[in-house]
């Protein structure tokens, strides 16, 4: 497999916490819902809520290193892999919204068949969210 199929994508992106209100081109990270929840409203109240009107995005964010490693990664494992680029391991979580699992490693250069880091490493994302299922 060189790449993510749309629905795989859909799916990293709604594992790292992003939510797509279906039938439109509204979009909102997990940043916005956390920020919506504050003390008192669960996620679903928090999406109700967003869902009045408040700014959101038009898309999920694109394939990137930088947006993979905004959402799905920990800041530490930018410099490994910034380092290694083509021998690079990430450490992921489960899920990545606890903290408290254990890491497991998964080497970027497995899934590199395209030559395309950003691919390698959502590919490498999406055997975690696949062995978490």
């Amino acid at each position: 497999m060189n790449t993510l199929t749309p629905e795989q994508l859909r799916e990293l992106w709604e594992w790292c916490g992003w939510y797509h209100l279906k039938g439109t081109s509204i979009y909102y990270s997990p940043e916005q819902i956390t920020n919506a929840m504050g003390d008192k409203r669960s996620r679903e109240e928090a999406i109700s809520y967003l869902c009045t009107g408040q700014e959101h995005y038009p898309s999920y964010p694109a394939l990137t290193l930088d947006n993979l490693f905004e959402w799905a990664i920990s800041p530490d494992a930018l410099v490994q892999l910034r380092k290694q680029p083509t021998n690079a391991s990430i450490f992921m979580p489960v899920n990545p919204q606890d903290t408290h699992q254990a890491f497991q490693e998964y080497r970027c250069d497995d899934y590199n068949n395209s030559g395309n880091i950003e691919i390698a490493l959502a590919l490498a994302i999406w055997q975690v969210i696949k062995e978490g299922n």
